[in-house]
């Protein structure tokens, strides 16, 4: 009887070890951040599809290219390609997320020329809204003043 009790007991023990073991969760990676998150839709190029200032079409952007890369840190590189003669983007310049990474940039955030942007994002689609104020770059003295709207598809 003794022999008995003690296998049940063994086995009672195994069995407590085995679900104990079973509960132990393999070592989980961690899920990415919100603004990890973000950077994998936003890190890539850009292609315009349409472009609006203060609601009108603008002509000029048919192959305009938006390069926003996240390879290193923030603030993040990004490179534009095909701007016409005047436009409210620059060459080159850093980007960061803003106060809110599921909807808000700030586009070359170390200078004077900080412009506060608002997107939206998919794996395939980008949308940036901006009010610029100033003179557009590309050595031009036109001013590209007011409300824009730059809709583009992932090339």
């Amino acid at each position: 009887m003794m022999i008995r009790h003690f296998k049940f007991l063994l086995v009672l023990v195994c069995l407590v070890g085995l679900c104990t073991f079973m509960a132990c969760s393999p070592d989980e990676q961690p899920q990415p951040g919100i603004e990890e998150q973000q950077l994998q839709k936003l890190a890539k190029v850009w292609v315009a599809n349409t472009v609006t200032l203060n609601g009108v079409a603008q002509t000029g952007y048919e192959n305009f290219r938006l390069s926003l890369n996240g390879a290193t840190t923030s603030p993040f590189p990004y490179q534009t390609n095909n701007r016409p003669s005047t436009s409210p983007w620059p060459a080159s310049g850093t980007w960061k997320f803003g106060n809110d990474p599921l909807s808000k940039l700030a586009r070359d955030p170390a200078s004077t020329q900080q412009l506060d942007m608002i997107y939206t994002v998919s794996s395939t689609e980008l949308q940036l809204s901006f009010t610029f104020s100033g003179t557009g770059f590309s050595g031009r003295s036109k001013s590209v003043d007011g409300q824009w709207v730059f809709k583009f598809t992932a090339q």
